[in-house]
């Protein structure tokens, strides 16, 4: 277990260097060249194509598939990982679609731009939303043993797009 939780650790720190790099090539290429690049920030996306591992999707993927499978194998109960209080704000990968379609309109500050609705839901909260959605009624496991993530994923001041929901 402690070596997963050191992978993982390792592997967020590779992609949040990979991140800054690239918002950092992108205000060079600015400063340069003169190019018109915006960098968009989006909040924890999701979509049809996701990751929908149990083991290593992402948190909304792998939730809709875990209670989605409960209901339909007559599952009496779900795990959890961790204790199901940390917070995510989440966007649908079509919404995120628009708003970059519709940033370069609006919008031509080198800053990165946010992109998200500034409203978040407990892991718990979204696996009960997830639950009446699919009409199962069985209860959920919280195993402390296993990583709840950061307590805590709201973009701060996002870019306001019409239209734009979760």
């Amino acid at each position: 277990m402690v070596g997963s939780a050191i992978v993982r650790r390792l592997a967020k720190e590779c992609y949040s260097i990979a991140k800054v790099a690239g918002i950092k090539l992108c205000q060079a290429y600015r400063r340069q060249y003169g190019c018109e690049i915006i960098s968009a920030m989006p909040t924890n996306l999701y979509g049809s194509n996701d990751n929908f591992d149990r083991e290593t999707g992402h948190v909304l993927p792998s939730l809709l598939r875990r209670i989605h499978f409960a209901k339909q194998d007559r599952l009496k109960d779900v795990e959890l990982w961790g204790k199901g209080t940390p917070r995510r704000e989440f966007l649908h990968v079509d919404n995120l679609a628009g708003a970059c379609s519709h940033l370069p309109k609006t919008n031509s500050e080198e800053d990165t731009i946010n992109v998200g609705v500034r409203e978040d839901v407990s892991i718990a909260k979204l696996a009960r939303i997830i639950a009446g959605t699919v009409g199962w009624d069985g209860t959920f496991h919280f195993d402390i043993s296993r990583p709840g993530g950061t307590p805590r994923e709201l973009l701060r001041q996002p870019h306001q797009c019409p239209g734009l929901e979760g």
